[in-house]
């Protein structure tokens, strides 16, 4: 089963999708699947169950075999929600069981997927507040260096003051003296 394990990494690659974000979808243990990958190891076939409901248009040959394409190709009459989603779920009941659970299976797999959203969206608005507070803090670091150039400018200005007048009274001293 270990070239199944590959196959599944390399169709998750296709699709953008990361070994940890694979392992969330799958319902793995964090690095669970990710070690079985580099052990060449084999997979569960509960993570083959899961990854068949989550990538419903993968291939059960290729992803068992390694052979035909990558996904099944799916003819608009052959339900996986091909259409309207909404009318094909209240169709007023002329579905078939088949039909039914096939729909059904696609919910979950959406409810899964939106959760996952919502975690990523959590963690990306955690990251957005970490990143304004350091915003705040460079421009607060900004204001600093703002305040501290106005000071230099002004200490600049007073030495070139006192310059001047050192050199007033230098010349003033020197001209009594002569």
């Amino acid at each position: 089963m270990g070239k199944i394990l590959f196959r599944m990494a390399e169709y998750a690659k296709s699709q953008g999708i990361t070994v940890n974000k694979l392992e969330t979808m799958l319902g793995a243990s964090k690095g669970v699947f990710a070690k079985a990958l580099k052990a060449d190891g084999n997979t569960s076939t509960q993570w083959v169950e899961n990854f068949c409901s989550v990538f419903t248009a993968i291939s059960p040959e290729w992803l068992l075999l390694g052979s035909g394409d990558f996904e099944v190709k799916k003819e608009c009459n052959q339900v996986p929600l091909c259409g309207d989603p909404v009318s094909l779920f209240y169709g007023g009941g002329k579905h078939s069981n088949q039909e039914n659970s096939v729909m059904q299976g696609r919910i979950e797999q959406m409810e899964r997927e939106n959760r996952i959203l919502k975690e990523d969206n959590k963690e990306l608005n955690r990251e957005v507040g970490r990143l304004e507070a350091k915003i705040e803090h460079y421009e607060g670091v900004e204001q600093k260096n703002e305040e501290l150039i106005m000071e230099i400018t002004e200490l600049r200005n007073q030495v070139l003051t006192l310059r001047a007048q050192i050199k007033g009274l230098a010349d003033s001293a020197s001209s009594h003296t002569a």
